[in-house]
């Protein structure tokens, strides 16, 4: 009962993960490729492909905030770590201790968890600075030792180059296919 339940909010989440990745550059109104393409999707890809869509509106907002109780996110950084998924058990825990939209998540550098912040600035000039919590920092570079790595991005594809927003959207889809 409680877990099926908490294993359909996973894939809300995982889902909604996916979309800001997906869809960060897509505001407005959807082209007629678009809703071709949406019209031959199944169901479910539909219900996905829309949740994506609405994730985009509200990208900006705390990810703990608007998409997840504290409960259900550490079940599911709780079910990462478990199965050895740790690049993704901290893509998860980055997301929601730093604010940081998936655009900005791919540029932090290992440089940037050993000074324990990341500044960005906005299209407006101003300054935006993330904070990385001593836990999660702390963690994080453990697990950098063990993979003997001392510098560079932080999160990094398959080929050893930083990843993209559409890799990690692939991905937590992945992960919402596994949990459910």
């Amino acid at each position: 009962g409680e877990q099926i339940i908490m294993k359909k909010q996973i894939i809300s989440v995982l889902s909604m993960l996916a979309g800001a990745a997906a869809g960060a550059g897509t505001v407005g109104k959807m082209s007629g490729e678009k809703l071709d393409k949406a019209r031959k999707m199944s169901d479910k890809h539909l219900a996905l492909f829309l949740m994506m869509n609405q994730w985009v509106k509200v990208q900006q907002k705390n990810f703990l905030e608007n998409v997840i109780s504290n409960a259900d996110y550490n079940y599911l950084k709780k079910q990462l770590k478990k199965d050895g998924n740790m690049e993704w058990y901290f893509v998860v825990w980055y997301l929601a201790a730093t604010g940081a939209r998936v655009s900005e998540l791919i540029q932090i550098k290992i440089e940037h968890i050993e000074i324990g912040y990341f500044d960005l600035y906005t299209k407006g000039g101003k300054l935006r600075r993330l904070y990385i919590p001593k836990k999660l920092r702390t963690e994080t570079l453990e697990w950098l030792g063990e993979n003997n790595r001392t510098s560079g991005y932080l999160f990094l594809n398959r080929y050893g180059d930083r990843i993209t927003t559409r890799g990690i959207s692939q991905q937590l889809k992945n992960y919402a296919d596994k949990y459910g």
